[in-house]
C-alpha cells in the first residue's frame, strides 16, 4: 500500500488491515498479507504538523478463494442463494441500481436476474463475477444463457458485455458484446420491461481462451444507456472433460 495524501506532506502513518497480516503498520508503503478468502475494508489515517486526516475504504480489498463450480454447471437462479453466489460479487461503483436476483420474470421456473436500465443512471456500469470455475480438465468450454430485452426507443443503446478472466479480475478478455437493436429482444416498450416467455433468446459464448485453466471468472457486465431492463437466466456451462493423461498430451 501507498498513500495519496494531497494538499501537504505527511510526517506518519496510521493503517489499519482487519483482517490482514499485519493488521496495523505505521510504515509510509506496508506490505500486507490476507490468508483468508473475503472482503476487508483499509484505514489510513495521516499527519503532519498541520493536523490529522483520515479514510476508508469500505471492501477495498476481496480475495478469492479456491474455485467452487465445476463443469458441467447449470443455474436457473431457482434458487436464491446462487446469485451473486459463494465468492461471486458485484461490481457497482455508483452504489445504485445493479444486478438483482428476480421472480416476476423468467424463461423457465419463476426466477431470473435483471439489471434495470429504465430507472438506471446513463453511463453506470454495473458487473456480476461469478464464482470461481476450474477448467483445469476441460476443453472446448463454452457457455449458453437465456436474454430478454428491450429497446425504451429507437435510439437506445444499453449494452450487455460477457468476459472470462484466469487472473483473478486482473484483466477480462471479452467473449461477447450486443447492444442496442443486436440486444433487444422485444423491440421498443416505452414502459419498464417485463419479459412474457416468448421474449427470450438463447446465446452462445465461446470460452476456448480458458480451456485446461484451474481458476476462471465469468462477467455479465451492463452498461447502460437508460433504456430498458435486460434479464438474464439459464446460464449453462459445458466442455469436454479430459483426464490426467490426456491433459499431460495436451500441455506438452
Amino acid at each position: 500500500f501507498h498513500d495519496l495524501c494531497w494538499n501537504g506532506d505527511p510526517t506518519s502513518w496510521s493503517w489499519d488491515f482487519p483482517g490482514g497480516t499485519p493488521s496495523t503498520s505505521t510504515d509510509s508503503f506496508p506490505a500486507v498479507v490476507y490468508a483468508t478468502a473475503g472482503t476487508y475494508d483499509v484505514t489510513l489515517t495521516s499527519s503532519n504538523s498541520a493536523g490529522t486526516s483520515s479514510y476508508t475504504r469500505t471492501a477495498y480489498i476481496r480475495v478469492s478463494g479456491a474455485p467452487s463450480l465445476n463443469i458441467p454447471y447449470s443455474d436457473g437462479f431457482e434458487v436464491a442463494t446462487t446469485f451473486p453466489g459463494t465468492d461471486g460479487y458485484l461490481y457497482n461503483p455508483d452504489n445504485a441500481t445493479t444486478w438483482t436476483r428476480v421472480t416476476t420474470a423468467a424463461s423457465s421456473g419463476t426466477a431470473s436476474i435483471r439489471i434495470n436500465n429504465y430507472t438506471n443512471t446513463s453511463g453506470a456500469t454495473d458487473q456480476w463475477v461469478m464464482p470461481a470455475f476450474d477448467f483445469s480438465n476441460v476443453t472446448l468450454p463454452s457457455m449458453t444463457f437465456k436474454v430478454a430485452n428491450a429497446q425504451r426507443n429507437s435510439s437506445s443503446a444499453d449494452e450487455l458485455r460477457v468476459a472470462g478472466s484466469n487472473n483473478c479480475g486482473r484483466t477480462w478478455n471479452y467473449r461477447y458484446t450486443k447492444s442496442g437493436t443486436s440486444l433487444s429482444t422485444a423491440g421498443i416498450v416505452s414502459t419498464s420491461f417485463t419479459p412474457n416467455v416468448n421474449q427470450w433468446r438463447q446465446e452462445t459464448v465461446n470460452l476456448n481462451p480458458f480451456a485446461l485453466k484451474p481458476n476462471v471468472r465469468i462477467m455479465f457486465e451492463n452498461n447502460s444507456d437508460r433504456g430498458n431492463n435486460t434479464y438474464i437466466d439459464e446460464i449453462n456451462i459445458v466442455g469436454t472433460l479430459v483426464g490426467l493423461d490426456e491433459v499431460e498430451e495436451i500441455e506438452l
